[in-house]
């Protein structure tokens, strides 16, 4: 099954998540959504992070509209996200990363 990172720089609460990781998961794909914990416009090649112990800081959520898909509040950058989802952080890592749907016009 083809697994597929689902995330964006407009953060965990943007509203394009959910409907796109119900899509791929209804298509019988394996999403799962890693996003900024917060709004991150304008850095989405960021590689930064906020640590905790040591560790950067996820939090499980549950994205209403998206039962059954896994995702997480990542407190780094896009950038950061991918990298790491790459790298098993969120699971088996993703085959494909599928960047979320804007909310508004990209103008970077």
């Amino acid at each position: 099954m083809t697994r597929i990172l689902i995330t964006n720089d407009d953060g965990i609460d943007a509203d394009g998540l959910a409907p796109l990781a119900r899509r791929f998961h209804r298509a019988g794909f394996d999403p799962v959504i890693a996003a900024p914990a917060a709004q991150s416009s304008g850095s989405s090649a960021s590689i930064m992070a906020t640590q905790s112990d040591g560790r950067i800081r996820v939090e499980r959520r549950e994205l209403a509209g998206a039962a059954g898909v896994p995702a997480h509040a990542v407190h780094a950058g896009p950038g950061l996200i991918a990298l790491i989802a790459a790298r098993g952080a969120f699971g088996e890592p993703p085959n494909v990363v599928i960047s979320g749907i804007n909310h508004g016009a990209n103008v970077g």
